[in-house]
Formats: C-alpha cells, sequence, structure tokens
C-alpha cells in the first residue's frame, strides 16, 4: 500500500544546480495521514558552496550549525532511499516547484538516479501548493485563508498563523512539514476534493481529462481543446485561472503539453515575425501542475470579464487566421532549448541526458563501497563527466581520503567559483549566474544598509558569521 512522505528542504540559496540541501525534514504518513515515522537532519556546507545571505537570514541556519550534520554525499544517498521506498507518495507544499528539482540536480550531482521517484517501484509526486489554490476557490470553509493587503495569501507560514497548525520558527524543515500534514489533514476532510485533486497527479487521469476537454477546432496540428488551466503563477488578480488552447505536443521533447493562454490582447498582434513577444505558452507535463479545468460557468465565473471578452475575441482570431496559428503552432511545437556551450557539470543535467545501463550498475558498485574505497573506483566510470562528478564527491564530502599524489586537480574549479575581474562566473542551464564571494558580500552589506528588514540578534549574528566565513575561506582576488 503507498504511503506518504511529507518533507521539505531549506537550501544554502535558490540555484536548483549550485546549491546544496542545508536541513531536510520528513515525515512518513499512512493512506488516513497518521504518522509512521520521521526523519530530520542537517547537512555539511561544502567547501564550495558560497552561501546566499538572503537565504541564510531566512532560514536562520548558522554555519557553526551546519558542521554537525552530514556529508552532503551521505544526506543525499539518504534522501535517495527514503523517497525510492517502494509505494512512496513524496508530497510536501510547493515542492514540485521548487524542492523537487533541487532533488534531482542533489541526485544527478551524486550519481543516483535522478527521476525514479517519480515513477518507479510505484513511487509518484504530489504537490498540496496547487491543492490549496482550489481549495482557496472552491472550499474556502475547509480553513481560514489569511489576507493581506486585501489578497489572499498562500504562503505556508501565513496559513499556520491563521490556522494554528503547527508551533515553531517559520522556514525550519521540521516545523514546516508539520504545518503541511497538519494542512492536508484539513483538506482530506473534504473526501471528494481532496480525491478530485490527488488524481490530477495521476498521469492517466490527467490524460483522459484532457482529452475531455471541448474542441475548439482542428488544424494540421491536431484537435485544439479549451481548459481552464489553474496556477498560483497566475496570481490573485485572476483568481489563479486562465483560459488557455491546446497547442499540441513538443516535437523534440514528447511529454510537454503546449497549451496558449488566451486572455492576453497581445495576442491578436501575432505575426509569424514576432511569435515570442505576443504569444505567452505554459508547458505541461501529464501528472504534474497546472491543474486543467473544463469551460463550464462555475469555473469560467473565475475568469474576470475583461478577460473572458479577451478570450472569445482570441479564439475568433485564431479560427479567422489559419495560417498564423499555423506559424504560432509550428514555433512552439518545435522549440529546442539551447545548448550551453561549456556548461560546468553541475548544471549539465538536463543535457546530459540519461546515464545507460552500464554506467548505472557502475555507479551503483561505487555507492556500496566504503568511504576509503571510492577513490580508486572513480576511475572505474566510463564517461569523463561521470569521473568528474565522482571526483567532485571526494573532494567535497571525503577530502581527506583524497591521496596526495592524486592525477585529479580540485583547485581550477574552485577558482571558478570565485572568478577575477573580468572573468565571468559560472552560469546554470537558465543562464543564472552561480553566487560568487563578490556577489555574496555586496548582498550583506546591501542588506545592513537596508533598514527595511529589521533584523533580530540572530539574523545580524548569522550575517555577521557568513561574511567572516566567505573572507576566511575563499582566497581573496580582485573582485573581493
Amino acid at each position: 500500500m503507498r504511503n506518504f512522505l511529507f518533507y521539505d528542504l531549506e537550501t544554502s540559496g535558490l540555484s536548483k544546480s549550485f546549491d546544496q540541501i542545508l536541513q531536510f525534514a520528513a515525515v512518513r504518513c499512512d493512506a488516513k495521514l497518521r504518522e509512521i515515522e520521521r526523519y530530520s537532519f542537517y547537512v555539511k556546507l561544502r567547501p564550495d558552496i558560497i552561501p546566499s545571505p538572503l537565504a541564510s537570514i531566512t532560514h536562520r541556519i548558522s554555519i557553526e550549525k551546519t558542521r554537525k550534520g552530514l556529508t552532503e554525499y551521505d544526506a543525499v544517498c539518504k534522501i535517495h532511499k527514503l523517497i525510492n521506498t517502494p509505494g512512496t507518495i513524496s508530497i510536501g507544499y510547493n515542492t514540485m516547484g521548487f524542492d523537487d528539482e533541487f532533488l534531482r540536480f542533489s541526485f544527478y550531482r551524486n550519481l543516483l538516479t535522478p527521476y525514479t521517484h517519480q515513477f518507479a517501484n510505484e513511487c509518484v509526486r504530489m504537490d498540496l501548493f496547487p491543492m490549496a489554490v482550489m481549495y482557496s476557490l472552491y472550499k474556502r470553509d475547509v480553513i481560514k485563508w489569511p489576507v493581506i493587503e486585501e489578497k489572499t495569501s498562500l504562503k505556508l507560514e501565513n496559513l499556520n498563523k491563521a490556522n494554528d497548525l503547527a508551533h515553531g520558527q517559520a522556514h525550519d524543515a521540521t516545523v514546516d512539514v508539520d504545518i503541511t500534514i497538519e494542512l492536508a489533514r484539513k483538506f482530506m476532510q473534504e473526501k471528494e476534493m481532496w480525491k478530485y485533486l490527488t488524481r490530477y497527479f495521476d498521469k492517466n487521469e490527467d490524460l483522459e481529462r484532457t482529452n475531455q476537454m471541448p474542441e475548439v477546432f482542428q488544424s494540421e496540428s491536431g484537435i485544439h481543446r479549451l481548459a481552464i488551466m489553474s496556477s498560483g503563477s497566475f496570481g490573485n488578480k485572476n483568481n489563479f485561472h486562465a483560459p488557455v488552447l491546446l497547442i499540441g505536443n513538443s516535437i523534440p521533447y514528447k511529454n510537454q503539453w503546449i497549451w496558449l493562454r488566451l486572455d492576453f490582447p497581445e495576442l491578436r498582434n501575432a505575426t509569424k515575425d514576432n511569435i515570442s513577444e505576443h504569444c505567452y505558452t505554459i508547458r505541461k507535463k501529464l501528472g504534474e501542475p497546472e491543474f486543467l479545468l473544463p469551460p463550464k460557468e462555475r469555473f469560467l465565473e473565475k475568469i474576470v470579464p475583461e478577460r473572458k471578452k479577451e478570450m472569445d475575441k482570441n479564439i475568433k482570431w485564431l479560427q479567422n487566421n489559419p495560417e498564423i496559428f499555423k506559424e504560432i503552432s509550428s514555433h512552439f511545437r518545435t522549440y529546442k532549448y539551447d545548448n550551453i556551450p561549456d556548461l560546468d557539470i553541475d548544471t549539465s543535467l538536463y543535457q546530459n541526458g540519461f546515464m545507460d545501463d552500464d554506467e548505472r550498475v557502475i555507479c551503483e558498485t561505487f555507492h556500496k563501497l566504503r568511504s576509503e574505497d571510492k577513490y580508486k573506483a572513480v576511475r572505474s566510470f566510463k564517461t569523463n563527466d561521470n569521473r568528474e562528478l565522482g571526483h567532485r564527491i571526494m573532494h567535497r564530502n571525503f577530502r581527506s581520503l583524497v591521496p596526495e599524489d592524486s592525477h585529479y586537480n580540485f583547485e581550477p574549479y574552485l577558482a571558478k567559483i570565485n572568478p577575477k575581474e573580468g572573468d565571468k562566473p559560472l552560469m546554470d542551464f537558465k543562464k543564472h549566474e552561480r553566487m560568487t564571494p563578490k556577489a555574496a558580500l555586496k548582498e550583506i552589506d546591501s542588506i545592513k544598509q537596508d533598514g527595511l528588514l529589521n533584523l533580530d540578534s540572530q539574523q545580524k549574528d548569522i550575517l555577521a558569521e557568513l561574511e567572516n566565513y566567505i573572507k576566511d575561506n575563499f582566497v581573496p582576488s580582485e573582485t573581493t
């Protein structure tokens, strides 16, 4: 029988591929959300990580506290085992928006299978946040909904304050897990709503619901269906809803369904030369948010009248302009993400693709070895990328076990994370810069000068500790 693993991460920053987990907490519950077992641990700060100052004062995890934690490698292996336990439904609050992808890169970086917790051994994922969006609109009496500046707030800490779900410091992983479980228990009381929403995370059910959306028209790309999409990203002003039209499946990425928003007037200004500027699409995978609703009156009434008018105008415009719709469809269906040259191995998961069976077996053998035996095993990896990841595992987690005469040099990589004047920082797969010592120190100065943050004494101490850590542990360069 499946059970729920409610979990939460606190991390060194927001970069899913460059930052690391600092705290992990989880509670395994049965199908009725009765607690079975709980887990909680801190993770040692890696020697190549420059923590985000803003993240540090938010979760309040001091560098001193991380020194007592597990190595990143040991922690990630432990999490991987928990989340891949047969029959596990991994769930949290906005986990599919952040935590799950963060874990995916953590698994990949530590030579573990990054996707098996999504489908293997009866494992699946869910996310309470998109469910909260729907409850806030259609089952408002299930809890008290905090209203801040005349808008419903769906932040977990605000939901906790309004409903007294759990006690403790906000942004502590253990506390956030307890809040999420209590929230889920309240949602589960509305049995039909809970059942309806949880089935969105089933790929087959999501496909069936998609195919039941009404057909608006057909083209060379196939049948184009109308739906109402629910997403927290659409915001309060749009009641978290938007009308969308199915363009079709992505050609290079078969698991992506492409939906065109119909509530923007700019759509009707689209030509074959400016499609990207005038068309807004959402790429959705089956069994994942966002949720699709049929365009029935009870859902359409959540679309504000002005946007509903734009929807009607855009549908007619698309029907009357089949040539430009063909261009729009072709543009988005054939779009392929840029292949970024010289991408750092830590952030290359999506460019590298899946590991073959032989290499996966070698990785499994590597994980079973004692720590002191792992270094020699790194040479057995077939690909240069996996050998590089293996060496980084050793230098990040087991530096004392690396022989003095090692042929691998970790220093060139460390130099890249502290670039000199004129050198560019490392970029992730979305072309976002990796946090550098210079950027972190600049952010610390900005926080100190911003009186609006009203830092308490603990936050000030954490910020001072971080500043000293950066200055003491990273070789001063022209940039610092």
